[in-house]
């Protein structure tokens, strides 16, 4: 009998049976087993990565090579950052509107312009509210947003403010929300320039451009941030090329006012725009008295083309609101005198005073007085508003000054020294002012000594004293 087992193939009407399973089947099942190995490898790493590289092999070939690849395509891509809102800022007039992209689920975002002061809040698709929700942003820079029923808006809104043109955006629980930024060139959306946190041009998706410039350095080495394109400017350098920025600020904010006083400052000195005062060349006011709403263009004192516009939206002026009187009183002199004092009281709006001694005329009224004091005194402005001013003539001092020995007429130290109730402008030959309305003169005993003092307000007085001995 041989030592082998030869298979029988039986060739009846019934089966035939081999033993032996082709090559191609064999090899299929070495292949899962080595993929169950695997996977069970992975699952008892300990959460490590395990990043399995398997090379095809060749099913033809009978030398059992493998055909191994020199490509790194195989290598995990990198993640990329998910933008969750994207703001666009108005190039000339500043204003900002948000909206939630990437699917991301915001009832209500808001959005701050410092330069207009425009506080705006629209649904997570950039659509106006529904007028029953009422959002206020509060002094300590929270959005508080209600219903009509006067119940809170919940989940809290996110807020968006901008600072030299990017856009920050907050989430009700303080979580920072990445964001796209986008300033707008024109009207036509696709000047728009956006680009992401990191300074990179996208889209207002979020999505880079498949050219993107952005991670190479061109041919003048510019880092991926910076381009020579003058027309497309890079948030993220508003530092280094100082640009003109522009706050306003307004006097009243709110309520129904005869005028509002707007100021605006920059950041670099800056050439007075028409029909303002100049505070500084950094500061610049105007008073409004009628509700209008007006562009105002700076221009930068070094470089012309650095610009910043602004529009200045008046709309909080009420002609029936008459202003108070801001009534001015001067004197004349002012300085301490024994002589008469004109007091002048004037008010823009008009003035009378109907008090004895008065002459009005116009915006103004005058009277001289001849006696020292503080005297009430009751006006009417021209627009009909009245009020009290209290007119100080106490500059006229009619009386001497009082003197008196600190050492009971007698020398100390080889001086004799006085008191007085005020200060003196004249005093006699050899005497000096020691300082809190001390005067002082040398003395020896048996000495007369003495003259004329006069007062600031020009009151003398004449007074001796003879030296009785020394002070101890």
């Amino acid at each position: 009998m041989s030592d082998f087992y030869e298979p029988t193939k039986q060739t009846s009407d019934h089966i035939t049976i081999e033993d032996e399973q082709p090559k191609s089947k064999r090899k299929q099942r070495t292949i899962w087993i080595i993929l169950l190995l695997a996977l069970l490898l992975l699952l008892t790493s300990g959460g490590t990565f395990v990043y399995l590289r398997f090379f095809a092999t060749n099913d033809n070939s009978n030398d059992g090579s493998q055909t191994n690849s020199d490509d790194d395509s195989d290598t995990p891509p990198t993640k990329t950052k998910t933008y969750r809102t994207s703001c666009t800022i108005n190039k000339t007039t500043g204003a900002i509107v948000c909206y939630g992209i990437n699917d991301a689920a915001f009832d209500i975002i808001c959005s701050l312009a410092p330069i207009t002061g425009e506080f705006v809040c629209t649904d997570g698709n950039g659509s106006e509210l529904s007028p029953d929700i009422t959002c206020n942003l509060t002094t300590n820079g929270i959005v508080i947003c209600q219903d009509k029923d006067g119940n809170m808006i919940v989940p809290p809104p996110v807020f968006c403010s901008y600072n030299e043109n990017t856009a920050t955006c907050i989430e009700g629980d303080n979580h920072h929300i990445d964001t796209i930024t986008c300033i707008e060139g024109s009207d036509n959306s696709s000047d728009n320039i956006c680009r992401d946190e990191d300074g990179n041009h996208t889209d207002r998706e979020g999505n880079r451009p498949d050219d993107a410039s952005d991670t190479n350095q061109d041919s003048d080495n510019n880092s991926p941030n910076h381009t020579n394109n003058e027309s497309d400017p890079d948030p993220n350098d508003n530092k280094d090329q100082k640009r003109l920025y522009v706050s306003v600020s307004k006097n009243p904010e709110s309520g129904n006012a005869s005028e509002v006083k707007v100021t605006l400052t920059t950041n670099l000195p800056t050439q007075t725009p028409s029909g303002w005062i100049t505070i500084t060349d950094q500061k610049f006011t105007k008073t409004y008295t009628a509700n209008t709403s007006e562009y105002v263009m700076l221009e930068s004192k070094t470089d012309v083309s650095n610009r910043a516009g602004v529009t200045i939206k008046i709309d909080n002026i009420d002609s029936k609101v008459v202003a108070e009187l801001s009534p001015r009183i001067s004197r004349s002199p002012s300085a301490p005198t024994n002589g008469p004092v004109t007091v002048t009281i004037e008010d823009a709006n008009g003035i009378n005073i109907t008090i004895s001694g008065w002459d009005c005329s116009g915006n103004r009224c005058t009277k001289t007085y001849s006696e020292g004091g503080i005297f009430p005194v009751a006006i009417t402005g021209g627009n009909g508003k009245s009020t009290t001013v209290n007119v100080d003539v106490s500059n006229i001092d009619k009386t001497p000054p009082s003197l008196t020995s600190v050492n009971s007429g007698r020398c100390s130290s080889g001086r004799f020294s006085i008191q007085t109730n005020k200060a003196i402008s004249g005093l006699p030959a050899g005497w000096r002012n020691d300082g809190n309305n001390i005067y002082s003169v040398a003395c020896i005993i048996d000495d007369v000594i003495g003259g004329v003092f006069t007062d600031m307000a020009g009151n003398s007085i004449t007074k001796t004293w003879t030296i009785s001995g020394v002070a101890e």
